[in-house]
């Protein structure tokens, strides 16, 4: 599994930033044109019609207003298309938004995923395996084999949003101007069940009423996938009466589908897990391997 692919799908849910700055370039896509960029009239409210993809992507400029803080309880899903072997990962996501006090310094965004356990088959383990990015440094911390790996996936001296396409390390493509979507990707609304085979899925972005529902969007890359782990088809789940979001689920070129289900997402909780962000690096008793700035994005 690539650490890339795990932020991809799980910040794809965690889209609670929106981004501000300069563009990225727009890639080589054969002359196509993405649509010109609006500017959003106001801000969503509940209740109010989303008709298609742009309807949903600017709603989701400024989804975030208001949140600083955000968590939840998080299935992570590996199907590998080759193997056809299925993992399961339960934990939870944090994540946070701090305000540099300074209008020209963007806000510091932070996350933690902290998984407690792995299932594989039939057989279920314990298996404790932390993913926590301080807004330099993204840190895997593995309970069982004592493992501590810190890399720096911000080159040293610049700050950047990694949930920007374009920008950071990893390719996600949410939580910004809708501009800045459609430049990489191509955008539709599908139907809440579209796309969807497991039953409990379904029955989990649609809900007994239509209120308590949710938006898919389905993103397409406007490149071509040329590698195995690069993705061909992204879908984001939000729910409609807030635009939070639900469920993410990715596929490569190989086959590979990530699949991310936020359970009990909450804004703004009133705790947080004492030192959830905290990378530093461990005293004693660990395997510590430490990594320098790298254009490439980092692997298992």
């Amino acid at each position: 599994m690539m650490v890339s692919q795990l932020v991809v799908g799980l910040l794809a849910g965690a889209m609670l930033a929106g981004a501000a700055g300069a563009q990225a370039p727009v890639p080589e896509n054969g002359g196509a044109e993405p649509p010109a960029f609006v500017v959003p009239a106001h801000d969503w409210k509940p209740g109010e019609a989303i008709e298609d993809a742009d309807d949903l992507l600017v709603a989701l400029e400024t989804a975030d207003l208001g949140i600083t803080t955000f968590k939840a309880d998080v299935r992570y899903t590996r199907v590998f298309a080759l193997a056809g072997d299925e993992q399961v990962r339960d934990g939870a996501l944090y994540f946070e938004t701090v305000d540099r006090g300074d209008e020209q310094t963007p806000a510091l965004r932070r996350f933690a995923v902290l998984f407690t356990s792995l299932r594989v088959g039939s057989r279920v383990e314990k298996e404790p395996k932390d993913y926590i990015f301080d807004g330099q440094y993204l840190v895997e911390r593995l309970e069982k084999s004592r493992d501590f790996i810190k890399r720096r996936v911000v080159a040293p001296g610049e700050r950047v949003d990694p949930l920007r396409i374009g920008e950071g390390p990893f390719p996600v493509p949410v939580g910004q101007r809708r501009s800045e979507v459609l430049e990489r990707y191509e955008a539709r609304l599908a139907p809440a069940a579209e796309g969807l085979e497991a039953e409990s899925l379904v029955k989990f972005v649609t809900g007994a009423k239509e209120s308590e529902g949710t938006w898919q969007l389905v993103l397409t890359p406007r490149v071509e996938a040329k590698k195995a782990d690069e993705q061909t088809e992204i879908r984001v789940w939000y729910r409609r009466s807030d635009l939070l979001p639900r469920l993410a689920i990715t596929t490569t070129l190989a086959g590979d589908v990530s699949i991310v289900q936020m359970l009990n997402p909450e804004k703004n909780p009133k705790q947080m897990p004492h030192r959830v962000f905290d990378t530093a690096v461990p005293a004693r008793g660990w395997n510590v391997r430490l990594e320098e700035y790298s254009s490439e994005p980092a692997g298992e």
